[in-house]
């Protein structure tokens, strides 16, 4: 695992009437806002894993459920995700990272009632998806 790494930053849709099945199991659809090509990105997949997406993402004219081997699609909140970035180009100045962090940390703001982070108000509906094999 880790051979082809792919992240979708996803906005979730809050409808109903725009559910998909697939493998018996009803997915909400998305909509696609960024990918990221991060190729061999090792540790990547360890984050996702046991954390399968409740949705799907159209991409390359395809729906994508799961990768190519068949495991599904992983999912995230933005904030973790952010926060693995951090602390992981501390060790790994990978030149792919940089731009996702980047991406990611516009979508982070701090509470004023508590002065702790939080993904900003417009993007409480993202998340993140990871597709890898």
């Amino acid at each position: 695992m880790g051979y082809e790494s792919r992240l979708f930053i996803v906005e979730r849709s809050r409808h109903d009437v725009l559910l998909e099945t697939f493998s018996d199991k009803v997915y909400r659809w998305s909509e696609l806002y960024a990918v990221f090509n991060l190729c061999k990105a090792d540790k990547l997949p360890l984050l996702f894993r046991d954390h399968p997406a409740d949705c799907y993402v159209s991409y390359t004219g395809k729906y994508l459920f799961e990768d190519d081997y068949g495991h599904p699609l992983g999912q995230r909140d933005v904030l973790t995700v952010t926060r693995w970035f951090r602390d992981i180009v501390l060790d790994d100045d990978y030149r792919r990272f940089m731009p996702v962090l980047g991406f990611l940390e516009n979508m982070i703001d701090v509470d004023p009632e508590s002065d702790t982070e939080r993904v900003a108000p417009a993007f409480t509906d993202m998340v993140v998806l990871h597709y890898g094999y």
